[in-house]
């Protein structure tokens, strides 16, 4: 029963390491997870402006890499209009393309018009891309 459950487990790494799109989407939601790790120990920080650059440009980044794996996309060049269209062409929902469009927009706010925000707009922040992230995996 070993050998065997050994054997399965060979063939299906070796078809995932043959299929680099289908291990990219597979393993998405585990990358996402060391991101969101990043993201708890720069919440907890002291909320000054740098600080607060940093926290949103690596909730950005952590968002691209989810969104970059699971579309199979390369993050080099990935825009928020060809992710939009890639979603609604996969049928995802409009509040949740929404949803992904503010959570740039606010992070962009905060990395280039300086904007200094407290711990409670980090952690509104990190909930809704948990949100967005456990919607996206339902789909």
């Amino acid at each position: 029963v070993v050998c065997i459950a050994f054997g399965i487990l060979r063939k299906r790494s070796e078809y995932l390491d043959r299929n680099i799109s289908l291990k990219r989407m597979l393993h998405a939601k585990k990358f996402v997870g060391q991101g969101l790790k990043r993201l708890s120990h720069l919440s907890r920080s002291t909320a000054s402006g740098r600080d607060d650059e940093i926290f949103f440009e690596e909730s950005a980044k952590v968002l691209d890499q989810y969104l970059s794996n699971k579309l199979n996309l390369s993050p080099q060049g990935l825009t928020q209009d060809l992710v939009e269209r890639e979603l609604e062409g996969r049928g995802v929902q409009a509040e949740t393309i929404q949803k992904i469009r503010e959570h740039y927009e606010i992070c962009n706010q905060v990395r280039f018009a300086k904007i200094s925000v407290g711990n409670s707009a980090r952690e509104l922040t990190k909930k809704r891309l948990k949100e967005i992230i456990n919607e996206l995996e339902r789909k």
